[in-house]
């Protein structure tokens, strides 16, 4: 990723590491949306542990977000063309 110019590095306070599952999605260069993450197939008493609550993660990332009460997979909004008008 560094010879493309793109920084990484390892998210902390996570308990899945799919974190494009629960982060917020950006839908322009400072505003996220952020959206319930509960995925029926984890909400048996042994597979909820792995469901990461993402306010420790934005908080030290230093992400605000706009929330909403929309429940999706984030996982399936990626490569996505956004051609809407968002009204948060």
């Amino acid at each position: 990723m560094k010879g493309y110019g793109v920084l990484c590095g390892t998210l902390n306070h996570t308990k899945d590491y799919w974190c494009r599952d629960y982060m917020p999605i950006q839908v322009s260069d400072t505003k996220y949306v952020r959206y319930m993450y509960a995925p029926d197939y984890l909400m048996n008493k042994h597979d909820r542990a792995y469901i990461t609550n993402p306010d420790a993660v934005l908080a030290e990332l230093g992400i605000e977000t706009v929330r909403t009460q929309l429940v999706i997979d984030g996982g399936g909004c990626n490569s996505i063309s956004w051609n809407i008008r968002l009204m948060f």
